[in-house]
Parts: C-alpha cells; structure tokens; sequence
C-alpha cells in the first residue's frame, strides 16, 4: 500500500523505499529534503550519501539545491534568519529536538560540501571502477573511449564481409533486398540486445535459413515454370474486367510487377520483390475491389479462378523473413563480443562497459569488492529510476540492498516505458517487487 511522502516528517527508512514522483511533484526539491534529513537526523556525513541522476546538467541542479537547502538549515538553526524560506522546512523544524547537534553536522556538512558523491550512472560506475580496478579485474591504464561507433562498424561490417560474400546468389540477393550495406544492416538491430529480448521461435543459424530459402524459392520457381503464363492470364484478365483496385488497377504499375515478378521467379534476378506478396491470398486481397470479395462464395470462386500459388508464396515469403530475421539475430548475438574483444585488446572502454564492467564484478564477486562499496555509504538516493535498466538496478541493489542502507528510488513510474530513453518497465517492477517501503510524491 502506497503513502504520500511528507519530505519533513516521514520517517525515513533502512532497506528499498519506492517513491512514484510524477512530473511537476518537486523530485529535486525531494531529494533535497531527504539529503538534509539523512545528514542531520541519521549523522550521515556528507560523502557517505550518494546521489545519483540521469544527465551532468541534473547533477549540477542537484548539488545547487542540496548546498542551498543546507544553508537555509544552517541559518535557521543558528538564528541568522528567523522565518523558514516554505512550509516544508518549517514543518521540519518543528521536530527537531536537538539543534545544537544538527547545527553541527550541518556546519561540518557545508565545510566537505565539495566531497558530496553527487553522479550520473556513468560517473558512479566510472570512480568505483577506477577506485577498485583490482577487484573488478581491470587495467589500470584503461582508457574512457565515449563515441566507439567507428569501431562498432568494424565489427558490422567485417560480419557483412564473412557472411554476405560467402554465400551463393540467391541467399545475398533476399540479405540485401532488405539490406543494401553495413550501415543499414545496423541500423535495423539498433537499440535492440537487452537481456528481455529474444527471438521466438528459434530460426536456427543462417545457414539453416538460407537452406530453408533456397528450398522454398527452388518450389516457388518450378511452380512458375508450369503455371506462369497461366496466372498471368488470370490476373490480365481480372484488371481489364474492374476486379483490382489501386494500385494493381493501374496498367504501368501492373506490367511492373509482372516484369518483376517473372524475372526474379525466371531466374534473371536473384533480389526478391516485394510484389510477391500478390501471389498469396492475403496479398492479392488487399488490391481487389470489396464488391468482388464481399461474400465469402464470391471470394473463393474468385481465388479459384486466379490459380493462385498461395501455399509456395507464402511458404517462400515466410523463409525470406525467417532469414532476415535469422542473419539479423547473428550479427546481434556476435556484436557485443566481438565489440568488447576488440575495445579491450585496444585499452578502451566506452560509457555503457562502465556500467556493465561493474554490474559483472558485483555479480562475480564473493563479498570483497560489494563490501568496500556498500562501506563507504549510508544513504542513496537515485534520481529518475524510471530511466534505470537492469544492469544499473543490479548494481544499485546489489551494493545496498542489504536492508541496512537508506535506498530510496525515485522517478516516474508512467515514464518507465519509454525504451528509447532507457528505460526498462521490467526493472522498475522488479524494483517494486522487492522495496520496503513505496511512498507517493504529490504536487
């Protein structure tokens, strides 16, 4: 059951408490407050905090707010100002018992404020790493590489180069139907790889496609040699009576498509057209006229008479996309590999190594490494956890999920589906599964 936080007298919490902060509800003003409460109540010191969020500029705005929520603290609490600057912090007030301690903490507080352990998700990674390289078995004299996209299509496309080059024509002719380079290829499996992605069912390797398109098209192309000109007739005659609508209506798109279609089932093309899909029922249905099809004796005089070949056509559209899907799931499952075997063997690492690197140290560790990191915090506040994936949520559990640290996971649980910005709706829920505690955030 979820409770409205109240930022000055909610007591705060060991172990994971949820917070849902919608837009609007004062995130930042939050984990001010909480940051405040965590130093003076809990004497948690300064550096023993953790704040993480999303973006540099975010982490700024947040060390701007917590400094200056201190101050007001301070001044408060020394008499230098006699009004509280809002209602939350003089509600806050009211329960202070001992001032003198707190005004101590505080002085101290803003004295290391410099030392504050304010990050985005890749700075943490990046200083724990750095700090505990031995552990997380790292080179000390790795290199922080931000844009390894040039390196990234090494890999693409020295994949195209070993597969496409190798395999006969007809197997490169439906890869590059689709695919025409490298840079294409890629651009159809990016942002794809997560570990909630799979592919079902299981299309086996690309050269158990490409047998399976090649057997398909060989039945597809002797089914043509028999009935071509048959169907042709067919599908002449039923555009000359009105029966096809646009486009299959028009006569230049119509010669198209059967110049298409018998060079590439005749054998002088080896790139599958996309006009295929008009000798399936499903295909040819989408182009007819309704008044043709309308009743379901009328439509299936209607294919009867077209002499369809709808069970080679699909079968061979089928075994086209099961190869594209299967020559896609290849490159996928050797890119990150393949990427990471070479970024090391160059003394590199890029921004999300960062965070997998260490989500792998603490997953592999025995209690050493989890130990040292958990150690050296009392409180952790993660901003925006709604843009947190698994890894990030495997480190952040990982190190304080003990239940004897203060973690608290704010974001926006109505954001957590946007992928594109990295968020995962599965972490989010896996979060919730597990917390405590799960407060509201109001306006």
């Amino acid at each position: 059951m979820s409770r409205y936080l109240d930022c000055a007298a909610t007591p705060l919490a060991r172990g994971v408490t949820l917070v849902e902060a919608g837009a609007g509800t004062g995130k930042t003003y939050a984990i001010a407050m909480l940051f405040l409460r965590a130093l003076c109540e809990e004497g948690i010191s300064v550096e023993r905090i953790l704040v993480v969020t999303f973006t540099s500029a975010a982490t700024e705005e947040l060390r701007g707010r917590i400094r200056k929520r201190l101050v007001e603290a301070r001044d408060l609490l020394s008499g230098k100002v006699d009004e509280p600057v809002d209602g939350t912090m003089e509600d806050w007030l009211g329960t202070i018992g001992e001032k003198d301690l707190y005004l101590k903490r505080l002085q101290q507080a803003l004295y290391d404020i410099d030392r504050a352990e304010i990050f985005t998700i890749h700075s943490f990674c990046l200083r724990m790493l750095q700090e505990q390289a031995l552990e997380c078995g790292l080179p000390f004299d790795v290199e922080l590489q931000g844009d390894i996209d040039t390196t990234r299509m090494e890999v693409v496309e020295d994949f195209w180069r070993r597969h496409v080059y190798a395999m006969n024509g007809a197997s490169c002719g439906a890869i590059t139907a689709c695919y025409s380079d490298p840079a294409t290829l890629y651009k159809s499996i990016a942002g794809a790889g997560t570990v909630y992605d799979r592919v079902e069912p299981d299309l086996g390797s690309v050269d158990e496609a490409a047998e399976c398109y090649a057997q398909r098209l060989a039945e597809l192309r002797s089914w043509y040699g028999k009935n071509g000109e048959t169907v042709r007739t067919c599908f002449v005659s039923a555009r000359e009576g009105g029966q096809f609508k646009n486009p299959l209506k028009g006569e230049t798109f119509f010669e198209q498509v059967w110049r298409e279609i018998e060079s590439f089932l005749g054998g002088a093309a080896v790139v599958p057209p996309e006009s295929l899909r008009y000798l399936t029922v499903t295909g040819l249905l989408e182009t007819t006229m309704k008044k043709v099809v309308s009743k379901e004796e009328d439509r299936e005089l209607f294919f009867a008479e077209m002499q369809l070949p709808d069970e080679a056509a699909t079968a061979f559209i089928a075994a086209w996309r099961n190869l594209l899907i299967a020559f896609r799931h290849n490159l996928l499952q050797d890119l990150d590999a393949e990427l990471q075997e070479r970024l090391q063997k160059r003394g590199l690492m890029s921004f999300d190594d960062l965070i997998g690197k260490l989500r792998e140290a603490l997953e592999k560790d025995r209690g050493l490494l989890t130990g040292r990191l958990a150690g050296r915090y009392g409180a952790a506040f993660i901003d925006e956890f709604q843009d947190t994936d698994s890894s990030q949520w495997t480190i952040f559990s990982k190190i304080f999920g003990d239940g004897d640290h203060f973690l608290y996971l704010i974001g926006d649980p109505k954001q957590a589906i946007y992928r594109f910005r990295g968020a995962d709706i599965h972490s989010y829920f896996t979060a919730g599964s597990v917390a405590t505690g799960k407060l509201t955030l109001q306006r």
